[in-house]
């Protein structure tokens, strides 16, 4: 009898081999993952890293969105997001998400490094938006 992996095991499996340079096996199984629980917003998040981290901007966005889709809050996946289209020219739209990403969490301070590199210098006495 074939053993089956629960969820979080499955998407644990899949982040470890992603963080051991095994991008094909970690599609594999995040893609596995996610239409087995397609409503995981994690699965797509790790998809998406895994398209990124192979070039695909394209597929990456569509992944994080899909993430968004489930869970409108997920830090993690707005400010990879918002990578992404950072590193395809997009600031404006790459500093809206860091600012979301702000709002949903105060205390995140990677998205607050990248709100802070990239908004426009304030004249003086201007409160920043």
């Amino acid at each position: 009898m074939a053993k089956t992996m629960n969820a979080d095991a499955e998407y644990s499996l899949g982040v470890r081999l992603a963080m051991k340079g095994r991008p094909r096996e970690a599609d594999s199984i995040c893609a596995q993952h996610s239409r087995k629980n397609s409503n995981y917003p994690e699965a797509w998040v790790n998809l998406g890293v895994i398209e990124a981290v192979r070039g695909r901007s394209g597929e990456a966005e569509a992944m994080f969105r899909n993430a968004l889709a489930r869970d409108p809050e997920n830090t993690l996946a707005l400010t990879n997001l918002a990578l992404v289209r950072e590193k395809a020219g997009r600031i404006d739209e790459a500093l809206e998400l860091y600012r979301r990403a702000l709002e949903i969490d105060p205390t995140d301070a990677f998205a607050r490094g990248k709100v802070a590199s990239l908004q426009p210098a304030q004249p003086p006495g201007q409160k920043p938006q």
